[in-house]
Parts: structure tokens; sequence; C-alpha cells
């Protein structure tokens, strides 16, 4: 199944996009530079029900962003937690 990883879910634009993906039924993966943010973009998706997970990472910084990029999707660009996980309460990837 697809889905859509937004890098840079801040509160305004970068949500905003994750929403309409999200009531695509597409589910989601949110990367920000800070926990708070990550936290706060998976919170104001649980509304949708769709799988929602999150990883911190500074964008500007491509290691950072490979290690955000793995926990979502997974290597070798397997999106696993697509299909096999549930969103837990606190928005942390949780196996099924």
């Amino acid at each position: 199944m697809p889905g859509a990883i937004i890098i840079g879910a801040g509160p305004g634009i970068g949500v905003s996009v994750a929403r309409r993906f999200a009531r695509a039924g597409f589910p989601i993966g949110v990367v920000a530079r800070s926990h708070l943010t990550v936290d706060a973009a998976v919170a104001a998706l649980a509304e949708n029900n769709v799988d929602t997970h999150g990883a911190t990472a500074d964008a500007a910084d491509e290691s950072s962003l490979r290690a955000a990029l793995d926990v979502l999707v997974g290597p070798p660009a397997c999106p696993t937690w697509w299909s096999t996980t549930q969103q837990s309460s606190s928005g942390t990837r949780s196996e099924s």
C-alpha cells in the first residue's frame, strides 16, 4: 500500500499536507527536528484513523535524514510498518 512521508512536519504546511494524505487513507510518516514537533504532528493526525509514525531528523543533515527514513520505511526502502504495525496512543512504532 502506498503511503506518505512528510519531511518538515511542522504545525503549518507540513501537518496540512499530512492531513490531506491521511484523509485519503494513506499511512503517514512525519519527520521534524524535535520530538515535540513530531509528537504534535502525530497527535494532530490521530483523528484520521490511519497509521501515523514519526521520527526526528535535521533535513539538512543527510545521515540524520537517512536514519529517520530507515526508522519509518526500513531498509531497503520497504514500508513494512505500513502493513504490519498498529499506531500506539503515543504514536510510536509498535509491532503487531
